[in-house]
């Protein structure tokens, strides 16, 4: 515990190092577009693929999940058959309120709660 604490707290202070060049960092909330129902499920008998699998979809969610610091995505791209594509903007640990004032810009720039993907 103790030893992944201190990576914990060491990966916090590499990302200070970059926030405090940086205001916000923009990321893909994932690195897939979106995927079927039931390809994370996590009932099924054999686990042992499924850290492997969330990392590969979704890489860039996780270092804000462990070091702290304040994340959003937004859906401001579509793929082909109207599917949203996240892209992630953080920021350092106590910002929230930059990424409040971002998203509300850009949501009044580029607005989507109109759009929906198809059902099928």
């Amino acid at each position: 515990y103790a030893g992944a604490m201190q990576t914990i707290h060491a990966f916090g202070r590499t990302f200070s190092k970059v926030f405090a060049k940086y205001d916000v960092v923009l990321l893909s909330t994932n690195a897939k577009p979106p995927l079927p129902v039931g390809w994370m499920d996590t009932s099924a008998p054999d686990l042992s693929s499924y850290g492997e699998r969330l990392y590969t979809f979704m890489p860039n969610t996780q270092p804000f999940n462990v070091n702290g610091s304040p994340a959003m995505s937004m859906p401001l791209a579509w793929t082909d058959d109207g599917m949203p594509i996240g892209m992630q903007f953080a920021a350092a640990p106590g910002r929230e309120d930059l990424l409040f004032r971002l998203a509300g810009q850009i949501e009044q720039a580029t607005p989507w709660a109109d759009k929906r993907p198809p059902l099928s």
